[in-house]
């Protein structure tokens, strides 16, 4: 309901390995979502590629979330 207004949100990676992330995020942007994706992720050692990951992961998650399927 208040996908439209939300200005951001933020990604752990907790949320970046849930099975069900696309479909939430496919969710948010069928709400009327436009604003920033965040990421959180304090890694315990390797920062700068751990970063990279999870900056791809959620790069390649919200990509998927926001492909139109086409019904032939």
């Amino acid at each position: 309901m208040v996908a439209p207004w939300t200005v951001h949100t933020h990604f752990d990676a907790k949320t970046a390995v849930h099975p069900d992330a696309e479909e939430k995020v496919r969710t948010l942007l069928a709400g009327g979502y436009k604003g920033y994706w965040g990421v959180e992720y304090n890694a315990p050692g390797n920062q700068y590629v751990e970063m990279e990951w999870m900056t791809g992961a959620v790069k390649r998650i919200v990509s998927n979330a926001s492909r139109v399927e086409k019904k032939w």
